[in-house]
């Protein structure tokens, strides 16, 4: 089987081979699994920024509709505050110039 030096020579390096093939193939599996967890945390990333987005967005149109909202309550009671002063404003000056129409 084995009458050669050169046969031994081939022995090692068919057994180099088989070996450096199987480190190789070791490497790459891992490498696949380390990419295929790296891809799914990175879409786990992407789900939660995209959720994150979706929350932002709600509360940001939210704010917007309640400031259109709070702006026109304000505008109504600023008018409606203005109305009562003005109202009590003439009564004051009715009440002093009927004061000062007894007076003569």
């Amino acid at each position: 089987m084995i009458n050669t030096t050169q046969d031994i020579l081939f022995l090692v390096l068919a057994a180099s081979a088989a070996v450096l093939t199987f480190f190789i193939v070791w490497f790459l599996s891992t490498l696949i699994r380390i990419l295929r967890s790296v891809a799914n945390t990175i879409n786990s990333i992407e789900e939660r920024i995209r959720r994150a987005d979706e929350v932002i967005r709600l509360v940001r149109d939210k704010l917007h509709d309640s400031t259109l909202a709070l702006t026109a309550l304000s505008k109504t009671v600023a008018t409606v505050v203005r109305y009562f002063t003005e109202k009590q404003r003439k009564a004051k000056r009715k009440a002093t110039d009927e004061d000062a129409d007894e007076e003569f």
